[in-house]
């Protein structure tokens, strides 16, 4: 199996959420694809993809998003609107969702990816972190793909460090990315109200909502701000990996993350990756440093 890697920041949570959307991904398009993070070098960890093949996974996945259709799902009955592309759904994941907050799709030469974790009517926690106006069909996804896509002409190194590179996206995002995250009580002022254009990466933005398809981190019941993730060290299918993220001992050598989310706007209706501390208790099989 062709092996690839990328540099990728653990204590970041967005990046970690990215790295497996990547894995997704991968799955979807190339298919018998495994995915692990290496930190034998603690200053330079990285996240590996094995694929049966000899094509580059991360060019072939970050090409697919920005050169794919993106079309909204709709429940069925649903009256469409000619303003926008839709498609009908017969598995829906909520009956109380407002069309304008739909599930997304992104399609290509019969492939299909996803984007719906906000729309998750299930147990789980939805991690829904934008609030307001905002639109994942008509401001957000646009926005972080025409992104990806001037990053892929601009950047002559972005596929071999993709999580590095960054644009001025403001609050137009799923605010995960931990560099952009910032409270007026940190900084003594409103970044907004100054018009400060705040910078994030669109490939961790949008591919780490791909990693929320199919696993969540753990959202603790009793603060909804805390959160906790798990990184793995060896390399295995996406069927492994999704639990780990959730924190959940699969036997795979695993460290252990927490962060807690800020809250922003007026009445703190957005929400905000931070970075992580690490909160392993016992060895799992990690080496000691």
């Amino acid at each position: 199996m062709a092996e690839y890697s990328i540099p990728v920041d653990i204590f970041n949570p967005g990046q970690v959420f990215a790295s497996l959307g990547f894995l997704e991904a991968a799955d979807v398009l190339l298919g018998d694809v495994e995915g692990g993070f290496d930190w034998t070098d603690y200053t330079n960890v990285r996240f590996i993809l094995r694929t049966g093949n000899d094509r580059n996974p991360f060019k072939e996945v970050l090409e697919f998003i920005a050169n794919a259709n993106m079309v909204c799902l709709a429940p069925p009955n649903y009256k469409t609107s000619k303003s926008r592309s839709i498609r009908i759904s017969e598995c829906f994941p909520s009956k109380h969702i407002k069309d304008k907050e739909f599930p997304c799709r992104f399609e290509k030469n019969g492939f299909a990816i996803n984007i719906s974790h906000w729309a998750d009517s299930s147990s789980r926690d939805n991690f829904k972190q934008f609030a307001g106006n905002q639109n994942p069909s008509e401001t957000i996804l646009p926005q972080l793909q025409s992104g990806i896509k001037e990053l892929l002409k601009c950047d002559t190194y972005f596929i071999e460090n993709p999580f590095e590179s960054m644009l001025p996206i403001g609050r137009i995002s799923w605010k995960l990315d931990a560099r952009s995250a910032w409270t007026a009580r940190d900084v003594g002022y409103s970044l907004e109200d100054q018009k400060y254009a705040l910078m994030s990466s669109p490939v961790v933005e949008l591919y780490a909502a791909i990693g929320f398809e199919n696993a969540r981190p753990f959202v603790d019941l009793n603060n909804k701000l805390k959160v906790s993730y798990g990184v793995w060290s060896t390399v295995v299918a996406p069927l492994l990996c999704r639990p780990v993220i959730g924190g959940i001992n699969t036997g795979i050598p695993t460290r252990i993350f927490e962060f807690i989310r800020n809250k922003s706007g007026k009445n703190g209706e957005y929400k905000q990756t931070t970075y992580a501390n690490e909160v392993t208790i016992e060895n799992n099989g990690v080496d000691e440093k």
